[in-house]
């Protein structure tokens, strides 16, 4: 495996435009000809994998070699810079950081009202934002420029200032507390998983009847009722009140959409993410498209984290409501390669468009191309430590070179399944089901004989499926529609992925 260059992963990690930008940024310290910087830059640029030795030989006669690692280091450097300056435009917390730095700057050499005047423009969006930690930060500041410019009896001006100081150190403890809510409602959340509305468990109970969740007026900040409303949607998700949870989902995206100048983009993207999958558990195709439409709106050539998040979405949508056809012909569609994605993203999000497609693809009877994903599987501790899910993407990549015939190569895969499931550990019913159906399976059976175990494998999914408790498997395939299409081809496969999915969610109906 060729070895991993920094400065090479950092060039091909940039989008289009930030190279452009990058080169816009060198020009000014171009001096009539082209900095070998920027011939390093360019020559890096081109190549799809590092190979220092082919690098060498690129530059052979442009750039003076015995100077390469400077230039690398010099390019390196130029390039943070670059993207600093791209970022500062719009990351809102630096360009607080830069007024907050030049008011600085300005007081320490006496141009008081100037500083004045940075300082308001850093407070007048730490106000509209409801950004506590640095309104507090500035207040310091402007106590500080009071301080040197010393004209007449400041007491006054002082004590307002520290009144406004305590004010804001009170709705920052308000916000903290609700902060430390939502955390204890994810240990809920990964300790049980999901519960089934009604059930007993003390952790959740004890949450949902904590004041601060109960009683809105107890949160004193738009953000502070902002993390209510999340605290409250997450609790909702786990006791599986999927109906109520779209519904006052609803309401939370409404608040924070007649909210918007207190929040920043990315709280946006995730609001609209979650929100999508809530419209993809009711199956409301209207709400979701609308959505969708948001989400796009907000992203840039810069967010391949939320890109990856909004596609996966749409891929899910297609297949857990069964228009398998309209999903195909999108993916068809999707600059998914040109855009380098999977090379850009985070592990976690490729791993979610790297399965969103494979079910579309396994679905829609586009085994070959599952194939051809492979490359793009994301690997490596992080998805080695996700176990058994981690189980189920081996398990649809036997399922692809089922469809495609390659029978010696399934029965490979089916001992290394085994293998794997025997070695593991806390394995759940799913897991157990499919060990025990591995362990009898051969591929030299008679086909009769293979023909029953899929049918028994087919109960008992079915059992596991009805059983909320126990139908988590579901969510990462519909197995059971999957291998009843095996059986019955005759049957169209996509009423019978919508019908599984809506039987696994099971959200219920409200008052209208």
């Amino acid at each position: 495996m060729a070895k991993r260059d920094e400065l090479h992963a950092l060039i091909k990690a940039l989008t289009p435009r930030e190279k452009a930008y990058f080169k816009r940024f060198c020009k000014r310290a171009d001096e009539g000809g082209k900095q070998q910087y920027l011939l390093v830059f360019e020559a890096l640029d081109r190549m799809a994998a590092y190979d220092e030795a082919d690098l060498r030989k690129r530059l052979k006669g442009q750039v003076n070699l015995r100077r390469l690692s400077a230039e690398r280091r010099y390019l390196y450097d130029q390039l943070l810079r670059s993207l600093d300056q791209y970022t500062l435009r719009n990351h809102q917390g630096r360009q607080i950081e830069g007024l907050r730095r030049e008011a600085e700057l300005l007081a320490e050499r006496g141009l008081l009202e100037a500083a004045h005047r940075r300082l308001k423009k850093a407070l007048d969006i730490v106000e509209r934002t409801e950004d506590f930690e640095r309104h507090l930060l500035l207040l310091q500041l402007q106590i500080r420029i009071y301080e040197l410019q010393a004209k007449g009896q400041l007491t006054e001006t002082i004590r307002s200032i520290n009144r406004k100081r305590e004010a804001i150190r009170a709705k920052q403890s308000n916000l903290d507390a609700y902060y430390a809510l939502r955390f204890e409602v994810f240990d809920v959340q990964h300790q049980y998983g999901q519960i089934g509305s009604g059930k007993p468990c003390p952790e959740l109970e004890s949450l949902e009847a904590h004041p601060l969740l109960v009683h809105p007026e107890n949160a004193q900040s738009i953000r502070a009722c902002e993390r209510r409303y999340y605290a409250i949607n997450l609790m909702r998700c786990i006791r599986k009140e999927y109906r109520t949870w779209y519904t006052e989902y609803g309401h939370y995206v409404d608040f924070m959409e007649a909210h918007e100048a207190v929040f920043v983009r990315s709280n946006f993207l995730q609001l609209y993410n979650n929100y999508l999958y809530a419209c993809i558990v009711v199956q409301d195709e209207g709400a979701f498209w609308k959505t969708v439409e948001k989400l796009r709106a907000r992203l840039t050539d810069s967010d391949p984290n939320h890109r990856c998040m909004m596609e996966s979405r749409i891929l899910d949508f297609y297949s857990q409501t069964g228009q398998l056809a309209e999903g195909l012909a999108y993916w068809r569609g999707l600059p998914w390669q040109d855009e380098r994605l999977f090379e850009r993203a985070d592990a976690f999000w490729q791993l979610a468009l790297y399965r969103a497609m494979v079910e579309l693809l396994l679905l829609s009877g586009q085994a070959g191309a599952v194939l051809d994903l492979q490359p793009y599987r994301p690997g490596g501790e992080l998805m080695q430590r996700m176990g058994n899910t981690y189980f189920v993407d081996d398990l649809l990549l036997m399922l692809a070179h089922l469809g495609l015939g390659h029978y010696r190569v399934v029965e490979s895969l089916l001992r290394s399944l085994h293998r794997h499931l025997q070695k593991a550990n806390n394995l759940g019913p799913f897991q157990r089901c499919m060990l025990a159906f591995l362990r009898r399976l051969s591929l030299q059976q008679p086909l009769p004989e293979i023909r029953q175990q899929m049918t028994d494998l087919l109960v008992e999914l079915e059992a596991l499926a009805r059983d909320p408790d126990r139908n988590f498997f579901m969510h990462f395939f519909p197995f059971t529609a999957w291998l009843r299409h095996r059986l019955e081809p005759d049957r169209p496969l996509g009423p019978m992925v919508r019908s599984a999915y809506r039987h696994f969610h099971q959200p219920q109906p409200v008052d209208a």
